[in-house]
């Protein structure tokens, strides 16, 4: 095991030696955001895969946790991505790009013991994430009257980075 600041853990790592990172309920605790999207972009092959889940903004139990520190929603990893599979353009403030976003999937689900609300979430998220449009309509008109859980957000590594290495 690895343990320590997750930027300085990336930045141990040589570049272009990882195939796949995973982060679950790990990004809304971040200060650093865009620096560690950096790294790991450093540290992915080309075709290498970032899988990150983190809870929906409209989520009423994100709001509980003091300890969070960045909102996400449907087009959050947008502004990180070459290119997204959205209609809505967002602009892009990073310096470097290293990511297309391939894929964001809006999960809806209670916690035990609300089983019957569990099922009707289930079926929310499957109208929901039918394709990219119902995706966008969500959330731009129901994200507040059905609120989403979480959000599963699968980037692609698609290029080299073009800053000078230190």
């Amino acid at each position: 095991d690895i343990v320590g600041d997750l930027t300085e853990v990336l930045r141990a790592c040589p570049p272009n030696t990882v195939d796949l990172v995973t982060s679950h309920h790990v990004f809304e605790h971040l200060a650093n955001l865009e620096e560690v999207l950096q790294e790991i972009g450093r540290v992915l092959k080309i075709g290498g895969r970032l899988e990150i889940v983190v809870p929906h903004f409209s989520n009423p139990y994100y709001y509980s946790d003091a300890t969070h520190k960045a909102f996400f929603g449907l087009y959050t990893f947008c502004y990180f991505a070459a290119h997204s599979p959205f209609q809505r353009q967002v602009p892009t403030y990073q310096r470097e790009l290293f990511f297309d976003l391939y894929r964001v999937d809006l999960r809806f689900k209670s916690p035990p013991p609300f089983y019957a609300r569990y099922g009707i979430k289930r079926l929310w998220g499957f109208l929901f994430n039918l394709n990219n449009y119902m995706r966008e309509l969500y959330e731009e008109n129901f994200c507040y009257l059905i609120p989403c859980y979480e959000l599963r957000y699968e980037l692609v590594r698609i290029r080299e980075s073009l800053l000078p290495e230190d």
